[in-house]
């Protein structure tokens, strides 16, 4: 059994080198030195590569899902620091972010993507063998990851260890809880739409409205590091294991998710599933104009009406029950608590309006369903018909992002006006909020015609997109640390909007005749 699992491992090694390898012959001056017999090294690299890349992940995680909260909490709060201590507060996001909503709503198992397929279906791995290879990878870039990311973030090295191996356990656990209900229902939990935002929603109440509402983070340390609960967490990580190892199931589970079709037509993004079936065809295009590719974009956006206004309906959904939290916190004498939230929001607003916003998914259907087929046509990739349908796709995204934007900013003000907030506070950011959502709408669609990620075979590891897009999260995620009255936040984010509008229609109509071009 060992064996055959390394034996995945070594496949999936080799294909880690080859995507080394195909990068660094593309990059110039580099890529006529680079030999194809440096596959070994070619594959060191790409596990360094996926390491790195975790680490900066979880990085940025615990900075925005701890640290930032931590630091908003702490101000709000009566006892201050005292009642957020660092490991603490560590201790307790981590089990409810982490080892409840993280392991239970993503099963790495069950996730169908490209190397599952080819693992599967071309390369024939033993189902079983390739699932226990991906469990084991993946806890062990976790491993290493969470350790070093608590360690530096100032966690002690040893407590950091133990928390990390809690989490990894915690690993098992969902996985475990994936299989009993792929058993039940021929279906994992982490493909239950529904089931996956209840626990979301449960999680984020639990890891942020519990402390806010008692003015400290819940003695969640204690719990966890005693003697008796660690032997009880570490029998039950044994017993998961066990279970997850053992399942004999795995081939069942291969045949029915595992297929070419939920590759090619079940992608999904971070914010909406839409549809990768070629909205059109080339020759649909009789000429390039302004008429023709608004006709383009009606069809492509009603084609995926569904999936965008699902995704519409849920980020309403989320500001709804912002707004329930604000009035009952307001309605049991804690209106001065959320008009003090309000004034200190604008730039925890930066990252959730980073966040939010749609446009990545709908710029990657964009290509594959529309611009995949218009860039082997000649005429298309010109200056003016590139700027033109900019203009067009920009005018449709605004409008699907502002939506949702809109409804927040109602949220703010009825908000606002039932804590008795200042109208000299509110008002600016909730004029904030709407320039924050379109500020990421035009950056966003800049950066694919300026960059062009995607490819014709349906690969987005486009490196350049992935690191502008972590440095767009860090960047925004740090905003919480900025202190500054919400007017002059605003003004900012204002200058900042007419400074990325008028860099990206100049950069647009430059260079995108030249960068966007099929790949």
């Amino acid at each position: 059994m060992v064996k055959k699992i390394f034996q995945c491992g070594y496949i999936s090694y080799m294909t880690d080198a080859n995507r080394v390898a195909y990068i660094l012959k593309h990059i110039p001056f580099v890529g006529r030195k680079i030999h194809s017999d440096s596959a070994r090294a070619f594959g060191i690299i790409g596990i360094a590569c996926r390491i790195i890349w975790e680490i900066i992940k979880k990085a940025v995680f615990v900075a925005a899902a701890m640290l930032g909260p931590m630091y908003v909490l702490s101000r709000l709060s009566a006892t201050g620091n005292i009642g957020y201590g660092l490991e603490n507060s560590f201790v307790y996001f981590s089990m409810v972010m982490i080892c409840f909503c993280g392991s239970v709503n993503n099963s790495v198992i069950f996730e169908t993507d490209e190397e599952a397929y080819v693992m599967l279906r071309e390369v024939r791995c033993n189902p079983a063998d390739y699932f226990r290879m991906v469990i084991l990878r993946k806890n062990i870039t976790e491993f290493i990851s969470f350790w070093l990311v608590f360690s530096v973030f100032g966690m002690n090295v040893a407590k950091a260890l133990y928390l990390t191996i809690v989490i990894v356990g915690s690993r098992y656990a969902g996985e475990a809880f994936n299989i009993m209900m792929f058993k039940a229902t021929a279906k994992p939990f982490s493909m239950h739409r529904k089931g996956n935002i209840a626990v979301m929603l449960l999680s984020l109440f639990v890891a942020y409205f519990i402390p806010y509402l008692r003015g400290y983070v819940p003695g969640a340390y204690d719990l966890v590091f005693n003697t008796i609960w660690l032997m009880v967490i570490l029998l039950m990580i044994a017993v998961f294991i066990y279970y997850v190892w053992n399942y004999s199931g795995y081939p069942k589970a291969a045949a029915r998710l595992f297929k070419k079709s939920s590759l090619d037509d079940g992608a999904e993004d971070d914010a909406a599933v839409l549809e990768e079936e070629p909205a059109f065809m080339a020759e649909d295009v009789s000429e390039c104009n302004a008429q023709v590719y608004s006709e383009i974009n009606r069809e492509f956006f009603k084609r995926n009406k569904s999936g965008i206004a699902s995704n519409i309906r849920f980020k309403i959904s989320l500001s709804i029950i912002t707004l329930a939290a604000a009035l009952i916190a307001s309605f049991n004498g804690h209106a001065e608590e959320v008009s003090k939230i309000i004034s200190y929001s604008m730039p925890v607003m930066v990252f959730v309006m980073c966040v939010f916003s749609n446009s990545m998914s709908i710029c990657r259907s964009f290509f594959y369903q529309c611009d995949c087929e218009l860039l082997k046509k000649e005429g298309y990739n010109n200056r003016n018909d590139i700027l033109e349908n900019y203009f067009i796709r920009l005018r449709y995204m605004l409008i699907i992002d502002i939506v949702p934007a809109a409804v927040l900013t109602v949220v703010y003000a009825v908000a606002g006006i039932v804590s008795k907030s200042n109208a000299g506070t509110v008002i600016p950011v909730c004029v904030g909020i709407l320039m924050l959502s379109c500020l990421f709408t035009v950056l966003q669609l800049t950066l694919y015609y300026a960059i062009q990620p995607y490819t014709k075979d349906a690969v987005k590891s486009r490196n350049r997109y992935v690191i502008i897009n972590i440095i767009m999260y860090v960047c925004s995620s740090l905003f919480i640390y900025i202190n500054s009255t919400a007017l002059f936040f605003t003004l900012g984010v204002g200058l900042a909007l007419a400074v990325v509008m008028a860099a990206g229609v100049s950069l647009v109509g430059q260079i995108g005749y030249r960068t966007f071009r099929l790949k």
